[in-house]
This record gives C-alpha cells, structure tokens and sequence, in this order.
C-alpha cells in the first residue's frame, strides 16, 4: 500500500511539475503565438496540388557565396554535425534524429558554387528530392525546412542559368512555395518567420507565376516589419544568440544581392534599410567574437551552423 501511494504522489507530482512548466512557458508567448499553435493544430494542412502554372524568370547568372562546406562527394553518406549516414538518395532517415534530419533536407550542399560538389550530383540532389517528397507531410515539409531548402534551390538554378529546371521541378517549387505562403511561423516568430519571408521573396523574385506578386509582397511586408522589431539600434538581433545573428545578417547579404542583381524597383526601395541593419549587425558581431574569430556561446550557439565575422 505504501508504495502504491508512493508511486500515486509521484506520478501527481510529475502531473503537476509539467502543468507548472507549461504555464511558464504560455505566459512568455504573445497572444499572435497561442492563436496560430491553436489554429495550425485545427487547421487541416492545405491539401491538393498547390501547384501553379510557373517559369523560372530568364536572368543573368548570381554567383551566391556560401558559408557552408559539402556533406556528400557521391550522393550516398551525408555528414552533418559530426554524424555520418547513408542515404543513397532514397532519403529513408526517419530513423536519424531529427537535427540531422532537418539538416539533409535543407539542400545546402545545392548552393555551394566553389567547386566543391560537381554539378551533376547537386541536379541529382534536387531532382531526387523532389521525385521523393511529393506528399505534404513530415520534417521535409516544416516551413522553417521548405524555407532554407527553397533558396538554396532558387540560387542554384538562377547561377546555371543554361540549366532548364524539369517540369516537376518547377512544379515542386510552386507547391512548396504555396504552402509556405499557408504555413507562416507566426505561433514561433524570431528567426524562423524572418528566413519564411526570405524565401517567399525568394519565390517571388524569381518565379514567374500568377502568385509571385503576392508572395512577394507578402515576403516583403512580413520582413519589413521583423527586421526592425528584431534587430535593436546598436544592431543586436533580439534572441541575443551571435549564431542566429550571424545566420540572418547573411540571409540580408542574400536579399542585398538579390536585389542588385534582380534590378527590380521594388526591392531597391528596400536597399538603404537593409545595408544600415547589415552594417550595425555587423559592428556588434565584431565585440561577441573571440580572439580566434569564433563567436561566444550565449544562449542558442554552436561552431559551424552560422557562417563567421570574417
């Protein structure tokens, strides 16, 4: 019997611990944020094709610097944060936990243009991936994951610019684009709603469909609002992490870049605002880094994942 009620108090104990921890945590989120878990968690996830009749927009070729380093030679083993698998492009991992899974579904490896990964395999990426996620559904189809993976998927194609992307290609991105569009971040916000509207952006730019506009514009409208929300005026960003710092002041080059090269009014109006965030982001960046050039380990931080100040 003691033990009975022993085992009763705790299992009460550990109840009331966890409805202790979740309280805490809901008073800390914004009204926007306990909305949208809600309305995502009833909402069914949008469902049908969502593709959309699209070209990719003719252009002169963007050579994107990157910060990353290759994960494969061959297609087969993958290696991200110290863990090596084999995938053979059948991308049966749900076994992998799930970092590393989010990180092969990123397609980094697509957008690295130093010679380091050969053509053929980053197309055999692509095109692989795509043949193999047509279903809306698991981590490939998080938007923080449909996100990263679509620019790295846009700077590809807009750098080959000799390279037609296959009808499913286009296809693919149309869709993923879509449910981006339907899927925002906003019960997370921070970084993850700032690189959704990149890649709307992205999209929008682009692609050539009947719904660019309005990805764009929405893209636009969301990160207006977020870059001055999130980065302070001594250029801080406010999750106060130099890796995701480092992560979005990148992701403003790539807008800066995009848009230079892109040459469309729209986003020139955007130039001036988007170099002076660059340009205080950067200063800070400077004093939160180590003799080494390698940034301090406050809050959410590690090697590798953010590219350098240098």
């Amino acid at each position: 019997k003691q033990r009975v009620v022993v085992e009763f108090l705790s299992y009460i104990s550990s109840r009331l611990g966890t409805l202790r921890l979740f309280l805490l945590t809901v008073l800390h989120l914004k009204f926007i944020q306990v909305f949208y878990r809600i309305y995502y968690r009833l909402r069914l996830p949008p469902k049908g094709n969502l593709a959309h009749s699209c070209v990719l927009k003719k252009g002169t070729a963007i050579l994107w610097p990157s910060f990353h380093t290759a994960s494969t030679t061959d297609g087969n083993t993958c290696s991200f944060l110290g863990k090596k698998n084999e995938i053979d492009l059948g991308w049966g991992v749900s076994e992998k936990e799930k970092l590393w899974v989010y990180n092969l579904h990123y397609l980094n490896d697509t957008a690295i243009f130093d010679g380091s990964i050969q053509t053929a395999l980053a197309l055999k990426i692509v095109e692989s991936w795509v043949d193999s996620h047509i279903e809306q559904k698991g981590a490939a189809w998080e938007p923080y994951t449909i996100s990263l993976r679509l620019v790295n998927i846009f700077k590809f194609y807009s750098y080959y610019r000799n390279l037609t992307p296959p009808k499913r290609v286009l296809s693919s991105l149309s869709r993923q684009s879509a449910f981006l569009s339907k899927r925002l971040e906003y019960d997370i916000l921070g970084n993850h709603l700032f690189v959704n509207a990149k890649a709307l952006i992205f999209a929008g730019v682009l692609l050539d469909s009947s719904y660019s506009q309005a990805w764009l514009k929405k893209g636009l409208n969301i990160l207006q609002k977020n870059t001055s929300e999130q980065f302070f005026d001594d250029g801080g960003h406010f999750e106060l992490s130099p890796m995701y710092h480092a992560s979005l002041l990148w992701d403003l080059c790539d807008l800066v870049m995009l848009a230079q090269k892109s040459k469309l009014v729209v986003l020139a109006e955007y130039l001036v605002h988007w170099k002076s965030v660059i340009a205080k982001g950067i200063n800070w960046l400077r004093f939160m880094v180590h003799p080494d050039k390698e940034i301090s380990f406050f809050n959410d931080s590690s090697f590798g994942i953010a590219p350098t100040l240098e």
